[in-house]
């Protein structure tokens, strides 16, 4: 004879081991995904003509070099610790403007 409450456990156990297995299998594409952008964006490289802190100035290294507002440094040589500042977004972050106004 079959226990219903087996059989009902049964099928409980296998729709929620499906739906675990099918989140796991999108998280795990979307995370490759994202390392092969990553592998396949260009390294930048440092500009000598470049101001302190432009875009494609070297940041960083001995004398911790800044980058201007809006840039971010981008290691690139991992022994001397420095970088190139890069572009963060290229979207215009539009006026600041004080809480309260």
């Amino acid at each position: 004879m079959i226990d219903k409450n087996k059989v009902n456990r049964w099928k409980i156990f296998t729709v929620l081991s499906s739906i675990l297995a099918l989140i796991l299998i999108a998280v795990l594409a979307y995370l490759i995904t994202f390392e092969l952008k990553l592998m396949n964006m260009p390294i930048p490289e440092v500009n000598p003509k470049a101001s302190l802190g432009q875009e494609g100035a070297e940041c960083g290294g001995e004398y911790k070099l800044p980058c201007m507002p809006g840039l971010g440094c981008l290691m690139v040589d991992e022994a001397r610790s420095s970088g190139v500042c890069i572009k963060l977004t290229d979207k215009d972050p539009g006026k600041t403007v004080p809480i309260g106004e």
